[in-house]
């Protein structure tokens, strides 16, 4: 059939991302620059390529502290131009750079943290109290 709709991702999956900075899991990141295509001798997860990541501090200029986030790493990457997993929806464990109470809206910091909702972009709800530098209990909303 002509012009059939294929989609990139369905809900639920997890996407692969191309780190242009070191990533450290359970923070944030955000899309950093264009996908990675096999041009580029990356073995990618599919003909459109790998989407480049960083947390908020590297993540250019379409990112930034209190901005819609990409998802949630799953684990450390600590080497730059390597892969790292990124979960994108549910109730998943992201560190807290201050105290937030349960039910309190949050917002993504600067080094990929949350901190409570003020003026930026609401990107979860935190299901338990959380503890400075603790692991916040965060229902997602950038699905």
């Amino acid at each position: 059939m002509a012009n059939d709709l294929i989609p990139y991702k369905r809900p639920g999956e997890d996407v692969t991302g191309y780190a242009v900075a070191a990533i450290t899991g359970k923070r944030c990141v955000q899309i950093a620059a264009a996908k990675v295509n096999k041009a580029e001798g990356l073995s990618t997860t599919g003909e459109g390529g790998t989407y480049r990541v960083a947390h908020p501090s590297g993540a250019g200029a379409n990112g930034g502290a209190g901005k819609m986030i990409f998802g949630v790493a799953k684990y450390d990457q600590p080497t730059v131009a390597k892969l790292v997993g990124i979960i994108r929806e549910g109730i998943v464990p992201i560190t807290a750079s201050a105290a937030i109470t349960a039910g309190q809206g949050v917002q993504v910091a600067a080094d990929g943290t949350v901190v409570p909702f003020t003026t930026g972009v609401q990107i979860g709800i935190v299901c338990d109290d959380c503890a400075n530098g603790a692991d916040a209990e965060v229902a997602l909303l950038i699905s």
